[in-house]
């Protein structure tokens, strides 16, 4: 029971990691003016990453930047993180919409 109870734990740490990775790249990237977000496919140039965002951890951060609406008036932004944990190929996946500067 404390093996499985540790292994919960662990596993539970590293998603709320992954998660606040996300997170923060996807805030960072709506405070941008919209037309600094220039729709393409980026990776994070430190990968793979520690939970903090510096070079040598576990996890692989990438984003797309796409404009849904087609007038230059707004960007979707998809940021993903990924990892390996016990064997198995994990993800966490985080999209919102935005004008820039913040909205």
């Amino acid at each position: 029971m404390i093996v499985s109870t540790t292994r919960t734990n662990t596993t539970g740490n590293i998603v709320t990691q992954a998660t606040l990775l996300a997170v923060e790249t996807l805030e960072t990237l709506k405070n941008d003016p919209v037309g600094d977000l220039v729709p393409a496919n980026y990776s994070d140039p430190n990968n793979p990453v520690d939970e903090w965002g510096n070079k040598g951890g576990i996890f692989k951060r990438s984003w797309v930047i796409d404009d849904p609406v087609g007038y230059n008036t707004s960007r979707r932004v998809r940021v993903t993180v990924n990892w390996e944990h016990l064997g198995q190929n994990r993800r966490v996946e985080l999209a919102t919409i935005t004008r820039g500067n913040g909205t």
